[in-house]
């Protein structure tokens, strides 16, 4: 069985389960836009960021709602960023 790692993100708001929701996968590389589609409409959320890291620093975006691809759309980066803050945050140690 294949898994998806992913992450729910709330935008817009500094409560848990509020805002605007949204579901990031951090580890998009090799899949197809028909199954980042089918993803998307599987979690049922209007809008999900599949994210594929290309380089050091540089991650390739695909946003999809649960009818298509979009070229852009804003709070998907914005969640997509705090997520992969939080995650190379956590990775760091701490500075003293």
């Amino acid at each position: 069985m294949r898994t998806f790692p992913y992450y729910h993100a709330d935008v817009f708001t500094s409560r848990v389960l509020s805002g605007n929701g949204l579901t990031v996968f951090t580890e998009a590389a090799g899949l197809s836009k028909t199954t980042m589609l089918r993803l998307t409409q599987e979690m049922r959320q209007y809008e999900s960021i599949f994210l594929e890291q290309q380089a050091p620093g540089k991650v390739r975006a695909y946003i999809f709602t649960c009818q298509e691809e979009l070229d852009f759309a804003g709070h998907p980066v914005l969640g997509a960023a705090a997520t992969l803050h939080q995650l190379q945050a956590a990775a760091q140690p701490e500075a003293h």
